[in-house]
């Protein structure tokens, strides 16, 4: 009879150790390759408030499909990618290979890109570091699902701010463009790239922002400030340099419209 409980009970013990090796195994191989494979969907920018952003990389499952100017023409490339923990691996995708654009590499645009969270939520809640194949240099790239980020804290310099998902406005009149939300800060000089069909592109310094310009608005202050007569929110915006690069800086609310309010 002793013998027997012996028995049952190394059966017990066998079958819980199956358990744990079984739990184990779902956790680390079967959980961990799901979440590798779609933590990396979606869509990332170099310039992720820019719609013409130098380079765009949009990630679905095991392709890829990179979209990069050069010399002002919009090329795009198709890639195979494999992932493995946080880290992406570019080939090339000899399937969709012929719809490649002529400036397309060879092999592969990039040759891996490695993902973490990011530094700056205002940009971009995860960020990807990816290296480009035969050049030492590496580039930075921004998830652009901004509509997740809507209401969500992120500190901006040292300044508390409520983003608000990169909204499009229109400036009502000229205003100053400050490095920080406040009328002591220091004025943000624009540097405007202005394009000629007859000639080179001239630079325009402007010391305020312009009736009329587009701008994107990322985020704004907790509080509302009165200035004068007015009282509004101060509001952390992009604005436009040239058709690729923006700057960012702070703009009162008072002087600009935005887009849907």
């Amino acid at each position: 009879m002793v013998v027997r409980r012996h028995q049952i009970k190394i059966r017990v013990i066998k079958m819980d150790v199956f358990k744990i090796i079984l739990i184990l195994f779902i956790k680390f191989f079967i959980i961990e390759n799901i979440s590798a494979e779609s933590q990396f969907n979606g869509n990332y920018s170099s310039e992720p408030y820019n719609e013409n952003s130098r380079i765009r990389l949009e990630i679905d499952d095991d392709r890829a499909t990179i979209k990069f100017y050069q010399i002002q023409q919009l090329n795009t490339c198709y890639e195979s990618i494999s992932k493995k923990s946080a880290v992406l691996t570019f080939s090339e995708n000899k399937a969709l290979k012929s719809l490649n654009s002529g400036e397309c590499p060879q092999n592969s645009f990039f040759d891996t890109c490695e993902i973490s969270s990011s530094d700056f939520l205002y940009l971009g809640e995860r960020k990807l570091i990816c290296s480009i194949r035969n050049n030492q240099k590496q580039i930075i790239l921004y998830s652009t699902n901004r509509n997740r980020l809507v209401g969500k804290s992120a500190v901006i310099g040292h300044v508390d701010g409520i983003l608000v998902g990169g909204r499009n406005a229109v400036v009502k009149e000229a205003v100053k463009f400050r490095e920080e939300p406040s009328i002591l800060s220091k004025n943000i000089t624009i540097i405007r790239k202005l394009e000629s069909c007859c000639s080179k592109s001239e630079d325009e310094k402007f010391t305020s922002l312009q009736k009329d310009w587009n701008i994107v608005v990322i985020a704004r202050t907790k509080e509302r400030e009165k200035i004068e007569k007015w009282e509004n929110y101060w509001y952390f915006v992009a604005v436009y340099e040239s058709e690729f690069s923006q700057v960012y800086g702070w703009v009162f609310g008072q002087f600009i419209k935005i887009e849907g309010k």
